[in-house]
């Protein structure tokens, strides 16, 4: 019985803990990125959130809307072979085009490039390997195996692959969705992969 009541009492501990941590207060996140671009990158936070929240019950915990918004997004591709994040692309576009540049270029950087079937321009969103935010990544590394991994993938194929995609969806019940940290780079994650602008 008093196992179970110190078990009980540490989760509720650890709970409050994790909702006290905000980008504002977060020591990692402030190390690289000062306090207007915590502000934009608060905007990607709830940005996706939203998204998250508009598939869910409103009885749902955030977190337990993350958990069931992974399960659909992971079981639809099992059966139909797409993963579809039930996002905006206008929506999407116009968020990343709203940061300020000083806030976009500690994250990202456009790669131009032509579509192998239609011929079209397009713009992408890469992560800059030499950037505040891959620095935030290392540092969180540091401290937990999912961010390690995350960062060894990056490093081996200089870019997010099929791989890491799958790998995210198939392991999201390794994030701590209480933490906005772990939040936002599931936001900057999916960007990343979901930005793409036809150039003329």
């Amino acid at each position: 019985m008093k196992k179970t009541l110190i078990f009980i009492l540490t989760v509720f501990l650890s709970i409050e803990i994790s909702a006290q941590i905000t980008l504002e207060n977060d020591t990692i996140v402030n190390k690289y990125f000062d306090k207007s671009e915590i502000k934009e990158l608060h905007k990607l936070v709830i940005f996706f959130d939203n998204i998250v929240l508009n598939n869910c019950v409103l009885e749902d915990s955030l977190a337990i809307c993350y958990t069931k918004y992974y399960k659909e997004i992971y079981e639809t591709a099992i059966l139909t072979g797409n993963i579809d994040f039930k996002l905006d692309r206008n929506k999407l576009n116009d968020t990343v085009d709203s940061l300020s540049k000083s806030t976009f270029n500690k994250i990202w950087k456009y790669r131009d490039f032509v579509h192998r079937k239609t011929g079209e321009h397009i713009q992408e969103l890469q992560i800059k390997l030499q950037s505040n935010y891959f620095d935030f990544i290392i540092e969180s590394a540091k401290v937990d195996s999912k961010w390690k991994a995350y960062y060894d993938n990056i490093m081996t194929a200089g870019d997010i692959s099929p791989t890491l995609i799958s790998g995210v969806l198939y392991n999201c019940e390794q994030f701590n969705f209480d933490f906005e940290r772990e939040r936002l780079f599931l936001a900057i994650h999916h960007l990343t992969i979901l930005y793409r602008r036809e150039l003329d």
